[in-house]
């Protein structure tokens, strides 16, 4: 598109609407329209409903507003599937740019307005993790010093919030990590942080994993494969000495009932000291069950196996003639997210 022509308007008459009747007609989807949030300055309100001080449907970058996208000219009727970039994870963290407000609740609007009425069909989020290592980007301090630490705390919100929004088919809400690889003899590498591949130092250049990668493969190695993924955040707490009556707990923790098995993860408020022990208690559990109680290192996927009465206990609440709930402390490390796997028999 000639920048004279790089429109809003211009994108949804000339080039969205002829396109995606062609591909309707070949019974093919439509994905699009790969807004970005920066469009609107990472501001929810402004996303949503636009900036009226700069909005004229003309300038392509002005911040117009997903909905002013969508609803002019009836756009959305022309799009199976909206793609978004960059909405940055974790609901319960402020993100970047400025200490803006996570974008998920972003997603909850979608869903309500568009997905739910049956409008359109999913989300992907495209570009995820795009993160460039330079003085341009504006890094919080917990993600400067451990990139893969990113990984998970934008992929595992994104999951539990598609769980929880009737995700139904495998097409219907995606994230694609943002990849870029450099040879090893690149000097300018600005997307270093976010690569799940990288080159080794061999004379033949060999692609391998990156740390990154590597962190990946550990969360999926715990959650694919599965013939179902539940949510039981609301039996799970995550903290520091939570036994304790004035403990609070973290506001990021995530549980999964993974077949008959329990996944939880979570991260501290960055403010707290790392290297202290992390207290995980679950209620509702069938002790004759439970066949292992391991942490799972978040980069690698390496298994510790905690031993009853050390690194985990069961607590009698009196609701019933046998304990029901695990109290696992999880040893203590520097590493900023934390995993706990409890590994339970077929007949849970």
């Amino acid at each position: 598109m000639r920048e004279e022509k790089r429109n809003l308007k211009t994108y949804v008459n000339e080039i969205l609407t002829p396109a995606a009747e062609v591909l309707h007609e070949h019974d093919k989807k439509v994905v699009g329209p790969s807004a970005t949030v920066e469009w609107w300055g990472w501001d929810m309100d402004v996303a949503i409903n636009g900036d009226p001080t700069t909005y004229d449907g003309e300038a392509w970058g002005a911040k117009f507003g997903l909905d002013n996208w969508l609803e002019y000219q009836d756009a959305w009727k022309h799009i199976d599937v909206l793609s978004l970039h960059y909405l940055k994870g974790d609901v319960n963290v402020a993100k970047k740019h400025k200490g803006g407000d996570s974008m998920i609740p972003l997603l909850d609007h979608v869903y309500e307005k568009y997905i739910e009425p049956g409008r359109l069909e999913g989300i992907y989020l495209t570009e995820e993790g795009l993160t460039e290592n330079d003085d341009k980007t504006a890094l919080e301090p917990w993600e400067q010093n451990d990139p893969t630490q990113w990984l998970p705390q934008y992929i595992i919100p994104v999951l539990d919030w598609s769980i929880r929004h009737d995700w139904t088919t495998t097409d219907q809400f995606k994230l694609f990590w943002y990849n870029m690889n450099y040879d090893r003899n690149d000097k300018n590498r600005p997307l270093e942080p976010t690569m799940l591949l990288d080159r080794d130092n061999t004379a033949d250049n060999t692609l391998r994993k990156s740390s990154m990668g590597e962190t990946l493969t550990a969360l999926t190695d715990l959650l694919t494969g599965a013939d179902s993924v539940t949510l039981i955040t609301d039996r799970v707490t995550v903290g520091y000495d939570i036994t304790d009556e004035d403990a609070s707990s973290f506001e990021s923790q995530y549980a999964f009932l993974v077949n008959y098995s329990i996944f939880v993860a979570s991260w501290a408020d960055p403010k707290e000291e790392a290297d202290e022990s992390v207290e995980v208690l679950i209620k509702d559990i069938d002790i004759g069950t439970v066949r292992d109680v391991v942490t799972v290192d978040y980069q690698t996927g390496e298994r510790m196996e905690l031993s009853y009465g050390d690194g985990y206990e069961w607590i009698d609440r009196g609701t019933g003639s046998r304990p029901d709930t695990i109290l696992a402390t999880l040893p203590a490390t520097n590493a900023p997210v934390k995993y706990l796997w409890i590994d339970r028999k077929l007949n849970a």
